[in-house]
């Protein structure tokens, strides 16, 4: 097998609702594709091979004993630079508009929908606001409390709820700011709240221009590459730009089939909960339920408990649409736990971005989910799922070793 063509695999990856560029993902890819080629017997070298769409591409060649050599070309779809734009907005008033929209949230009813289908989500959005909460809560019921003392005027009440109330929120978040992870946590969900928002109204003026871009290069590549394999990654908020891109394409290339051998989707860290579950946001189910039901394309969805900002043994396509997946997804645990040492567990477990970007990285043991066993070995996506490789000596722990009938349970 070793002497036939290599492998060809075209990966697009969609990165989250975060300013993470290139220069954030590549030493992930390059350590990690290291760290798979000890574990592994595949080994894998990672290298940059110029630009594509304004951003640098990665070349990974990946070679095997008895197995056939495999060039994967690995292309960054750029939007963080919009992101980042968002991410420099006045923090405090960016913050008291979060927690009006973190106020509607809760009193839509949109909230406790969510909390249906995952309260880990839920409870990650509720505790970044909690504490500016009470205090904007006992500042205006201290406010109350004064007028009802009869020691201002009644025409005063409006203006002084607002002014102390903001006065207190400021206070809080000053307080926190010293945290820079902290403040930066506190940016991100309101960026999550607020293109939510946005999202579920229609097109979002200033990601919109960019989302068409993307659907036409996916397009291209769905129409032209005639690679093995050609995958669409999305992690965290790219996962619903996947679906949205992928929708509009079918919508647009009617019943034409992909080029590739193979083209598949694969979503890490979803959230199709947090926008599908709001009730006006039917062109997402729409898109959930054209891209589940097309048997042109494979479906796979990595998911994991330890991660506070996907939904766990939650199936979009059987939650809101009433068609029967072809797609997918097809899911499975990454079983995080299973593929770290105890101590590097312990040490991860509380930090928000070592398990949001757990998807992307290398275990320390060998298990049921390998992120480069996805984009660099020969076999196809469908034929990944699952899949279970020699180990090499010294790098896996046989009591975590488990048969395959287990590890989608």
């Amino acid at each position: 097998m070793s002497d036939e063509q290599p492998f060809k695999r075209t990966v697009y990856f969609i990165g989250g609702l975060h300013p993470f560029g290139f220069r954030f993902f590549w030493p992930i890819i390059k350590r990690h594709a290291r760290k798979h080629s000890k574990m592994y017997d595949r080994k894998i070298t990672p290298e940059l091979s110029g630009e594509w769409g304004g951003e640098k591409q990665a070349v990974l060649t990946s070679k095997e004993e008895g197995h056939r050599e495999v060039i994967t070309t690995y292309r960054f779809m750029k939007w963080h630079d919009l992101v980042s734009v968002r991410m420099k907005e006045n923090f405090y008033l960016s913050q008291i508009q979060g927690y009006l929209l973190m106020l509607k949230f809760l009193l839509s009813g949109d909230m406790l929908n969510l909390y249906r289908h995952y309260w880990g989500f839920a409870n990650g959005i509720l505790f970044v606001s909690v504490l500016p909460l009470t205090v904007l809560g006992l500042s205006w019921y201290g406010v109350y409390q004064f007028l009802n003392a009869g020691f201002l005027p009644v025409n005063l009440h409006m203006g002084l709820d607002i002014f102390l109330g903001y006065m207190a929120a400021c206070v809080v978040i000053h307080a926190v700011e010293s945290y820079r992870e902290n403040i930066f946590h506190f940016r991100h969900y309101y960026q999550l709240l607020k293109v939510r928002n946005e999202y579920v109204k229609g097109p979002v003026e200033d990601l919109e221009p960019r989302i068409e871009k993307f659907k036409e290069q996916i397009k291209q590549a769905y129409l032209e590459d005639d690679s093995d394999e050609v995958l669409l990654i999305g992690h965290s908020y790219g996962t619903l730009l996947c679906i949205d891109i992928m929708d509009r394409i079918f919508r647009e290339v009617g019943g034409a089939k992909p080029k590739a051998k193979s083209f598949g989707i694969v979503t890490l860290g979803a959230i199709h909960h947090f926008i599908a579950s709001i009730k006006s946001a039917s062109h997402y189910r729409n898109a959930l339920k054209n891209v589940g039901g097309d048997d042109r394309i494979y479906w796979f969805e990595a998911f994991s408990p330890q991660d506070g900002l996907n939904f766990p043994k939650k199936n979009a396509v059987k939650d809101f649409t009433d068609v029967e997946p072809k797609a997918g997804p097809h899911q499975k645990s990454v079983r995080y736990r299973e593929l770290v040492t105890a101590e590097h567990y312990k040490k991860n477990k509380r930090n928000f971005w070592d398990m949001h970007f757990q998807y992307l990285k290398e275990g320390d043991y060998q298990g049921a989910y390998s992120y480069f066993r996805i984009i660099c070995s020969d076999q196809f996506l469908e034929n990944n799922y699952g899949l279970r490789e020699k180990p090499v000596e010294g790098f896996m722990n046989p009591a975590l070793y488990k048969s395959d009938e287990k590890t989608d349970k």
